[in-house]
């Protein structure tokens, strides 16, 4: 088998494992600004409403 040839499965495999890093970096991103929603959300409800913590 020459180097330059890839078997097609193999092209396919790296495509799909570039597709599922994307997907999971897209992810990551996703949840980070989810986080960063909630913890806005989180310190507008105590600005309006004082949470004593004990």
């Amino acid at each position: 088998m020459s180097s330059s040839k890839i078997p097609p499965d193999m092209v396919k495999f790296r495509l799909s494992s570039e597709k599922a890093k994307k997907a999971c970096l897209e992810m990551e991103q996703a949840f980070d600004e989810l986080e960063q929603a909630i913890l806005q959300l989180e310190a507008e409800a105590q600005a309006h409403k004082p949470v004593k913590k004990y």
